[in-house]
């Protein structure tokens, strides 16, 4: 057995354990001449000479310091060594090879043990490891494989490894690797640790186990069902033990995290305190409101909060010299926050008064009831009177009161110049060439955007957030008169979007934070915008099949206008779908109503203009209107109940629910504004028919119909 040395001179020089050899850290008083000449050179290059004057001192003062310290016995040694923490103990191996012999030799483990006791909740080495090895694992924060430093959070104490990213592509292994139905890939599995590595989910091993492993296993020396058996019950062992050390090291982390930020914690407190002395304290205030809004709304503050200041931030408490170092940064940093500050409040005081605006506007409206289409709240937020009002300095009181009067004053003649100009601009992009000269819209004569023929479509998508669109099909309905006028992609639009309307992005932005322009409870992720028809397009393929279908009804396209159809309610047979077949009074047809035999046209015919039609008798129309009554029933389908009502109280509100069925109505107003005698009002009073909804068409019915006079077909 070996003898135990007594001093440090006598350890042997070849005491090792396994442990990698990190870049010897030289002592002031070891500098070579070399190192002196850099030093000289760069004086030479014009640094302080008093600096460099004062660090040769130092080494001169610290010469010799701990000298004597490889000198003392090594029982005094071991017992000075006794009272230090293991991370201590695993610097001090790497400071000078003397240290490094004795700590690692044999007669050294009671220092080790004693390093370890001093972590008194640290779990117990693992059998396979030794006292340093293990010390090394859990208090260093070097790759064990190439020795880059910093590596602290990827460490694994199931494969008793530590390893930075680059290493870790090389010397780990993957169980994807392995093929499950492999009797070897299964022993692997079996009996070579394996773990999530870095919190993945894929689990690894180490390559150089995997290979061990299966080195030992070829040996055909070994009792191999005792083997793997053996290894079988030291992987449960180890996982358990893993287990704990991952418990342990999450606690320590969260300790050492915890004092880090007392430390910053009082770092900021002490900076704010100074910052306060110079008059901040305004300032400061802002920045800690700041701070808390931030936790709980988005998008984060553009300036820098203090705690994140880099001068703030750092895990040191403040002295004085610090201060001083910092104090003009920290000026010029308040500088900043003053400004935006001012900046700020500005803002806010223009989001109040839009909000105010909003108010008037919603108030205007329920005071004047109207099926027209109405411009949006931000087309009126836009509208350069209150425009004028909103922006106009922060010492002049604005109130609700102020957009009421001018509203009453002025909105009744920006509103017929706003019908006019929109429906005229809306009409020139139809091809449709009745009636040449528009007309007013609500005035005597027939606009353009009235006739029947006159059809678009939609290629803005927020209608289809709706949650009775289907979104399993591809077929959308051509919007009629005055549907495409109200339709919701004319005044809404995506948060966080670009606004065609808008002159710059802080304009978007106002209106994306601004929570009375949000729609989220009809359509998610959603806000008003400016009334605009950009998203309508002419739909010339429905245009044709509504001139073919009117002309079957024996109706003049050039006059006849949607409200004249709906009106006159004829039902109509497909003669493409009979092969040309007209009724005869034997043959079973399918009949539609106009608004359904368009539909039927545009998603079975893809639209084609050869499609003829035959109106059928009024007799038969009739009877139709009978047998499409009982048809829900006859499909064991529930009564219809279409959600066409709005309510009228809630009109560009933020509570506006939407399109409601009328049983949704009453619970509403019971609800939201404690009505329960909905029934005793007249239509539009409390709630109105949806004018972006197209009227509820009845289900098609197949009947017999009778043969009908030639003037009545095409």
């Amino acid at each position: 057995m070996a003898k135990a040395p007594k001093s440090l001179a006598d350890t042997p020089r070849n005491a090792r354990d396994g442990l990698p050899k990190k870049p010897k850290i030289a002592h002031a008083s070891e500098l070579k001449h070399g190192e002196d000449e850099k030093h000289g050179s760069s004086l030479r290059n014009g640094e302080n000479v008093s600096t460099n004057q004062n660090h040769a001192l130092w080494r001169r003062n610290t010469k010799g310091m701990l000298a004597l310290l490889p000198d003392l016995p090594l029982d005094v040694l071991f017992e000075i060594f006794g009272h230090l923490l293991p991370a201590d103990i695993l610097h001090l191996t790497r400071t000078t090879k003397v240290f490094r012999r004795v700590l690692l030799h044999r007669s050294a483990i009671s220092i080790w043990k004693a390093a370890l006791a001093n972590v008194p909740t640290l779990p117990e080495c693992p059998p396979d490891m030794s006292l340093p090895g293990w010390t090394n694992l859990v208090f260093d924060s070097h790759c064990h494989n190439c020795g880059n430093a910093h590596v602290r959070n990827v460490l694994d104490f199931n494969l008793h490894v530590r390893l930075c990213g680059k290493c870790a592509k090389i010397c780990l292994f993957s169980a994807k690797n392995l093929d499950e139905k492999s009797k070897r890939d299964k022993l692997i599995l079996r009996c070579v640790p394996f773990s999530k590595w870095n919190n993945g989910d894929i689990q690894f091993c180490l390559l150089a186990a995997k290979n061990d492993f299966l080195k030992k296993m070829g040996d055909p020396n070994r009792d191999r069902n005792a083997f793997v058996k053996d290894r079988t019950t030291a992987i449960k062992v180890r996982k358990e033990h893993a287990k704990r050390c991952k418990v342990w090291f999450e606690k320590q982390v969260a300790q050492s995290q915890r004092e880090v930020n007392k430390i910053k914690n009082e770092r900021k407190e002490a900076i704010t305190k100074k910052l306060n002395e110079l008059g901040y304290k305004e300032e400061t205030k802002y920045l800690e409101k700041l701070a808390v809004d931030a936790l709980y709304s988005w998008p984060p503050p553009v300036i820098c909060l203090l705690h994140e200041h880099p001068s703030v931030k750092v895990p040191k408490p403040l002295t004085e010299q610090m201060w001083l170092n910092m104090k003009p940064k920290m000026i010029a940093y308040m500088a900043d926050v003053k400004a935006y500050r001012a900046n700020e409040e500005r803002l806010s005081l223009l989001e109040d008064r839009r909000i105010l605006a909003h108010r008037a506007w919603r108030n205007y409206r329920e005071k004047h009831p109207t099926t027209r289409f109405m411009p949006s709240p931000v087309t009126i937020l836009e509208w350069p009177l209150v425009r004028s009002q909103i922006e106009l300095p922060s010492e002049h009181a604005v109130t609700e009161v102020t957009f009421r009067v001018l509203f009453d004053k002025e909105l009744p003649g920006f509103l017929a110049e706003f019908w006019q100009v929109e429906a005229d601009k809306l009409a020139r992009k139809h091809p449709c060439n009745w009636p040449c000269i528009p007309t007013d819209i609500y005035g005597s004569g027939v606009h353009k955007l009235e006739l029947a023929i006159c059809v678009f479509k939609c290629r803005g998508g927020i209608h289809l957030r709706d949650p009775e669109c289907d979104p399993d099909t591809e077929f959308e309905p051509p919007l009629f008169y005055p549907e495409f006028l109200h339709h919701p992609c004319n005044s809404i639009g995506y948060r966080h979007g670009r606004d065609p309307e808008a002159e710059t992005d802080e304009e978007v932005d106002a209106l994306d934070s601004n929570p009375s322009l949000s729609v989220d409870k009809q359509y998610k992720g959603c806000r008003r915008k400016a009334w605009s028809s950009q998203k309508l397009d002419p739909d010339e393929k429905a245009s044709r099949v509504v001139k073919t279908i009117v002309e079957a009804c024996g109706q003049d396209p050039r006059t006849t206008t949607v409200t004249a159809m709906d009106q006159l309610d004829p039902r109509l047979v497909c003669l493409k779908c009979t092969f040309g077949a007209k009724p005869d009074g034997e043959r079973l047809c399918s009949v539609w109503t106009w608004r359904n035999a368009v539909n039927h046209c545009m998603k079975v015919h893809w639209g084609s203009s050869a499609v003829t039609w035959q109106k059928i008798s009024d007799e038969d129309v009739v009877q139709a209107r009978v047998l499409e009554a009982k048809e829900p029933e006859r499909r064991h389908l529930s009564p219809l109940r279409p959600k066409i009502w709005r309510c009228t109280g809630c009109v560009d509100d933020t509570q506006d629910p939407g399109r409601m069925t009328m049983d949704e109505v009453l619970t509403h107003y019971d609800y939201v504004h404690g009505l329960d005698e909905v029934e005793a009002y007249e239509e539009g009073e409390l709630y109105m028919k949806a004018p972006e909804c197209a009227p509820p068409q009845p289900l098609t019915v197949k009947m017999i119909p009778k043969e009908v006079k030639p003037a009545q077909d095409i």
